[in-house]
Formats: C-alpha cells, sequence, structure tokens
C-alpha cells in the first residue's frame, strides 16, 4: 500500500500533504483530547515506520481573502 492511501486508511486524518524539507509529510489530524492525539501518534509510529513525529496545536484558523491569487 502507498503511502497517501494508508494514510487516508487511518481514522482522525483529515488532510495530508507531501512537503520538501526535512519532514516527508505534513498531516492534519482532528482529536478530541490529548489522549486520542497520542493514539495516533503511537499507531503512526508502530504501523506507518514514523521515527520522529512534531506536533503543532491550531490554535485558530486565519481567514485570509481568496481573491489574492487571481491567476490561480
Amino acid at each position: 500500500m502507498s503511502r497517501p492511501a494508508s494514510l487516508s486508511a487511518l481514522p482522525r486524518i483529515a488532510a495530508a500533504a507531501h512537503t520538501t524539507g526535512e519532514y516527508d509529510y505534513q498531516l492534519r489530524v482532528v482529536c478530541a483530547d490529548p489522549s486520542e492525539l497520542e493514539a495516533v501518534v503511537q499507531r503512526l509510529k508502530e504501523d506507518h515506520g514514523v521515527r520522529e513525529p512534531r506536533s503543532r496545536l491550531i490554535l485558530r484558523e486565519v481567514e485570509l481573502d481568496p481573491t489574492r491569487f487571481p491567476e490561480v
């Protein structure tokens, strides 16, 4: 199974992006509490070979003007 397909099969993964730089993927994980996040991280490590997970919490979304890039 490819990595993107295996990621989409995981519960709580809302979005994923393949990135450049130090890490291969950035995941958006939706969890109700810290223990749920811990379970997702543990599963990523055990079942998907994640070695060095890094977490950031989104405090709030920042709305931007969608017309900033009319050519896209």
